[in-house]
């Protein structure tokens, strides 16, 4: 695994591609509906090569960057990978090798390393943790240009709704019910990585969105669109400042305040040099009515503004929920009938996984048909305390075998020895089953 300390080494070396050429396709970055994700473009590149992804980083990108030998595993390219779209050290080791390859100069622009001298590396949820797509945008960048690709904004936690159509963005497969890896096997993000099912929504009827409903969205379409602005936390800081300054009359206390913070959150930044989180930049940008590219560089124009509403009230405002929508004996009859129909499926459904299926809301199903919901409810947890008990008695099984051979062999079982013979199948004594059962052996040896 390469050090996180050691931020400064690159193992490029002297990787040169032919004269006046390159190692890789120089194909553009996807911008139809924002501009591409690096983890989107890294699958497109393999797939202009036909070359499995997975491949393609441990054969040809570790060639160009040895550290890269020490993360490609199973877990890299279904979880960490996303830290391949953010701002730290995974997104400069590959915004770095991509660029060398294809000749590429704008690569950076493909991540949130624009942003790493305002936003902290560890931000809080700045990154989601499972790719997201609107199918109704996959289907028309299938109409459009050809294929599927993954917008950056798409890839932050905040980023929830479909800013072209109004609907939440999709993180699991609607027919295995799977999240999708960051760097598939195949090289194609428009069908799933499990089943092969089409993520495309193929419908003649496509939502529109109303921008009004989308600011947050959008803040960060436009955050993210913002390629000539160099944002600089010195800048921010000046900003900040000059807001204070002008809208609380130099109350920091009080600005905080109206923003639904704790009365100190602008020390952090200001006294202490710490950075800002994405939600609190566009918790200022919503209040103040100042975009956050402009809020962190440059020398921020404050003109009078409307007074707005603080954080906290617009939370108490969105609190009121759509109506419940009234159905007809006979569509509650057909509901009935669905959901006897799932609780026979094996195995059994959780209700949040019939929802999906049904596109309906939890509470609709649980006032029209409570007892259906019950029996759904009552069946996976049966189902899930019974293979729960049948997954420990087999991790049992096996700690008893490795204690017994441990005799056989007359090794010593000792805790590291034991550990390192249960993480081969993904286990620890750290299990109260395990640790109760190694205590136990131990105890009888004596």
């Amino acid at each position: 695994m390469p050090d996180p300390d050691d931020l400064s080494s690159s193992d490029l070396g002297d990787f040169q591609a032919p004269a006046g050429r390159t190692w890789l396709y120089r194909i553009e970055p996807a911008n139809m509906g924002g501009r591409e994700a690096l983890t989107s473009y890294i699958i497109r590149l393999s797939r202009r090569h036909m070359v499995n992804p997975r491949i393609l980083v441990q054969t040809v990108f570790a060639q160009v960057d040895k550290r890269i030998e020490g993360v490609a595993n199973n877990r890299f390219y279904t979880k960490d990978g996303r830290t391949i779209n953010a701002l730290g050290l995974y997104a400069r080791m590959f915004a770095g090798v991509v660029g060398t390859l294809t000749g590429r100069d704008d690569i950076e622009q493909l991540t949130m390393l624009p942003w790493q001298d305002v936003l902290p590396e560890n931000g809080e949820a700045l990154i989601a943790r499972a790719p997201k797509w609107c199918p109704f945008c996959f289907a028309e960048q299938a109409r459009s240009i050809g294929y599927a690709y993954l917008p950056l904004a798409w890839q932050l936690a905040l980023y929830r709704r479909c800013l072209r159509h109004g609907v939440p963005l999709i993180e699991a497969c609607p027919r295995c019910l799977r999240l999708q890896p960051f760097i598939p096997a195949f090289p194609d993000v428009g069908h799933c990585a499990h089943c092969g099912v089409s993520l495309c929504y193929l419908g003649e009827e496509i939502p529109q969105a109303y921008p009004s409903e989308m600011a947050l969205e959008a803040s960060i379409e436009e955050m993210l669109q913002s390629v000539g602005v160099r944002p600089s936390l010195n800048d921010f800081k000046s900003n900040l400042l000059r807001l204070i300054q002008y809208r609380t009359a130099g109350n920091k206390s009080r600005f905080c305040k109206e923003l639904g913070w704790d009365s100190w959150a602008a020390n952090a930044w200001l006294q202490k040099g710490k950075k800002p989180t994405l939600r609190r930049l566009l918790d200022i940008s919503f209040h103040h009515h100042v975009p956050v590219a402009v809020l962190c560089s440059g020398r921020l124009v404050v003109s009078p503004l409307p007074p707005v509403k603080s954080r906290r009230e617009s939370r108490s405002a969105q609190k009121s929920r759509a109506k419940r929508p009234k159905l007809s004996t006979a569509q509650v009859r057909n509901l009935r009938g669905l959901l006897t129909g799932f609780l026979k499926s094996s195995p059994p459904l959780t209700l949040n996984a019939i929802v999906r299926i049904l596109e309906l809301r939890r509470s609709v199903l649980k006032y029209w048909c409570p007892e259906e919901c019950q029996m759904i409810s009552a069946r996976y947890l049966k189902h899930k305390a019974l293979t729960g008990g049948e997954q420990t008695e087999r991790r049992v099984v096996l700690l008893s075998k490795i204690l017994e051979e441990c005799v056989h062999t007359g090794q010593s079982a000792t805790r590291r020895h034991v550990d390192q013979l249960l993480r081969k199948n993904g286990l620890a004594l750290i299990r109260p089953e395990l640790l109760q059962l190694y205590r136990k052996f131990h105890s009888d040896a004596l």
